[in-house]
């Protein structure tokens, strides 16, 4: 059982891979030894209807649950809803260019983009 600061983790998923292949992906990345992995296809729903979230309080019932997300519907609204307490976590696609790319990178990648929006007309 993997667990940080005495806590146990698990991990809910909205996705289309079944939990094996979820399970290979994740540990492939580093993110191994987590206690359990709720995988939406295999459970026929999913956060976003609070499907998802009805599972995991069932089976981590009377346990202190804080769910951390990237989605302020799903991962937030919608666990609260169920009584949830929720930490949300700004995910890498709303981080601002800059913090992803070093400085030549993010000069070029802004040229590009500019560029695109000039000659399409975006």
């Amino acid at each position: 059982m993997y667990r940080i600061a005495g806590k146990t983790i698990v991990i809910t998923s909205d996705m289309y891979l079944p939990h094996d292949m979820m399970q290979q992906l994740l540990e492939k990345n580093g993110y191994s030894g987590f206690e359990k992995l709720y995988v939406s296809c295999d459970y026929g729903c999913n956060k976003h209807q609070k499907g998802l979230y009805k599972y995991l309080l069932r089976d981590y019932r009377g346990q202190k649950i804080v769910h951390v997300g990237d989605n302020t519907k799903a991962d937030i609204k919608c666990a609260e809803e169920c009584g949830i307490k929720t930490k949300y976590y700004k995910g890498v696609h709303e981080a601002p260019l800059q913090i992803l790319l070093p400085p030549p990178l993010f000069e070029e990648a802004l040229f590009f983009v500019q560029s695109a929006h000039k000659y399409y007309r975006l």
